[in-house]
């Protein structure tokens, strides 16, 4: 998410990130599940996606996460009804790139296949 350097409010700052990010990756951890800020930046992420229907939000479960019981209804529901990653998961990294925005970069033509024009001085 991009670093926010400017003298907005904090849930100002955070709201213009997630609109300003491609993907937003919550790394769910207790302390993450605690943190008002990190909620916060959960909702705003959720609102974001739901508004432009990108799937923006990347949720990181981590193995001391051991049950959804404890969510707040909004996470739980989203826990529930969405696909996330799994932080134990021997192909987390894996998983994690390809969930990522992928650059579609043109293939630049071989140089045999350039047409050259070769300028006669004589």
């Amino acid at each position: 998410m991009p670093i926010c350097n400017s003298i907005l409010p904090i849930p100002e700052c955070i709201s213009q990130s997630v609109k300003d990010s491609k993907r937003v990756i919550i790394l769910m951890t207790n302390h993450f599940l605690k943190s008002t800020w990190g909620r916060l930046e959960f909702r705003l992420a959720l609102h974001a996606t739901s508004q432009d229907r990108c799937k923006r939000l990347i949720v990181v479960l981590y193995p001391e996460v051991e049950n959804f019981d404890d969510l707040d209804s909004e996470l739980r529901s989203y826990m529930v009804l969405n696909t996330y990653l799994k932080r134990d998961d021997p192909n987390f990294w894996n998983k994690l790139v390809y969930s990522m925005p992928h650059i579609n970069v043109e293939e630049e033509p071989a140089p045999e296949a350039i047409e050259l024009s070769v300028i006669n001085p004589f």
